[in-house]
């Protein structure tokens, strides 16, 4: 009997110690993930594959403390902002998610049928500079009463207007999935809503590459499912 206590306490506490572990090792990935994402959109030696599809089934973008509390459930990915500020993500395998000259889709919806007063949506060339600031474009919906959209360009940071917010009547409202899409050709980016062109925009700011992002705002749960890439 004693010999049998005792053997349980062993299990026990190396259990302990495999748990721990875990932890440490999921922590160090999410603290990373930025300078994952930086380093392949640098690395142009590399060649993405020309056709990518993420159903979100497999834990390919980072969760937990250090994304925001961003988290996989039943096939999706979801993802909470914080009160005046905007929350964006980037993959933990940049290079497979490249977005220069790529037709990029990805399927949004807000969860509760409120949806983030700022928006959200896709990310397209983002990057972080050396001040560990977004650099990119952001193509960003708004699913509440008197749906619309808008382009915004990120430099170190800060968002500027592209396209002001444009009523859509093609967005879907509540807590019906939309599907956004951008399709890239050197400085030319086009944009999609549920399969119909909306606008396209040719910026002089030769931001022409980098990885695919997803972003949000507020504190409206929303989430993502279905993104697919092809050159």
């Amino acid at each position: 009997g004693i010999g049998i206590v005792v053997l349980l306490m062993i299990i026990g506490r190396d259990n302990s110690k495999e748990s721990n572990t875990n932890r440490v090792a999921a922590n160090k990935n999410s603290n990373s993930v930025t300078t994952n994402a930086n380093t392949a959109n640098r690395n142009s030696t590399s060649a993405p594959a020309g056709f990518l599809k993420d159903d979100f089934s497999a834990p390919n973008w980072p969760t937990g403390d250090n994304a925001f509390g961003s988290f996989y459930e039943d096939g999706e990915y979801h993802m909470k902002g914080k009160p005046n500020l905007y929350v964006y993500m980037f993959p933990f395998n940049g290079a497979n998610y490249l977005s220069k000259d790529a037709d990029v889709k990805v399927t949004a919806r807000s969860v509760d049928g409120k949806s983030p007063e700022y928006g959200y949506g896709l990310v397209m060339h983002g990057k972080t500079n050396s001040n560990s600031k977004l650099v990119g474009y952001g193509f960003l919906v708004y699913t509440g009463t008197a749906p619309k959209y808008e382009i915004v360009k990120f430099e170190d940071g800060n968002p500027s207007t592209l396209v002001k917010w444009e009523s859509a009547a093609i967005l879907r409202t509540g807590t019906t999935p939309n599907q956004l899409e951008v399709r890239a050709q050197g400085s030319q980016l086009s944009f999609y809503i549920n399969g119909q062109f909306v606008k396209s925009i040719t910026d002089t700011s030769n931001i022409t590459d980098g990885s695919v992002g997803l972003y949000t705002s507020e504190t409206n749960e929303v989430a993502f499912d279905d993104m697919e890439i092809s050159r």
